[in-house]
């Protein structure tokens, strides 16, 4: 069933809770404040959920997820407004983890983003069959860090670790979402037997 806890007083909006408990086995809670609604809205968020059968949760959405895949936990927090709004989520599902952290600057202006990503799971060919791709045996765990913005720039950072083989990219990226981006990046592989990827 569907729950609110909460009050609006003064332009603010206090939630002790709001959720949505035993939709297709899913449970989602919220907490927190907004205010400055109508002007300049700040808010303190913090959102909570698990699902024990993800695929029956997003075929309500009608998003089709692989039924393999197993319980999924979301654990996030956004704080802050227009000018910096900073967020923090993590999600836990099939034994893997996705984190992600960074603000989002001027929003009311021209929108600037900073952020890490973090995604770690124990085995190569679990990822593969998730993402519906073949693999070959199991190379081992797979370990994923991209970085966006540091220091204020259009700069790209990410590390790729695939068992014993890593992969890293490092460059610049302008003019995303416009009609001619430009970009330059440097990339980098490594493996300890390349001859017997060949």
């Amino acid at each position: 069933g569907v729950k609110f806890d909460g009050t609006l007083q003064g332009g603010v909006l206090e939630v002790r809770e709001a959720g949505i408990d035993r939709i297709a086995g899913a449970d989602l809670h919220l907490f927190g404040r907004a205010s400055g609604l109508g002007a300049r809205p700040t808010i303190d968020l913090h959102l909570i959920g698990r699902a024990p059968d993800p695929a029956a949760l997003f075929a309500l959405a009608g998003v089709d997820l692989p039924a393999a895949l197993k319980e999924l936990s979301f654990d996030g927090r956004v704080n802050g407004g227009l000018d910096k709004l900073a967020f923090e989520a993590e999600l836990d599902a099939d034994g893997g983890k996705l984190q992600a952290k960074g603000e989002a600057i001027g929003l009311d202006r021209q929108p600037r983003i900073q952020a890490t990503v973090a995604l770690r799971h124990p085995s190569h060919a679990r990822v593969a069959q998730l993402l519906g791709l073949p693999a070959a045996g199991d190379l081992g765990p797979v370990s994923l860090d991209l970085a966006w913005g540091a220091n204020g720039r259009n700069s790209i950072k990410a590390a790729l670790d695939l068992g014993p083989a890593s992969l890293d990219l490092d460059g610049t990226l302008d003019g995303f979402g416009g009609a001619s981006p430009a970009g330059s990046f440097t990339l980098t592989a490594t493996h300890p037997d390349l001859a017997a990827l060949l």
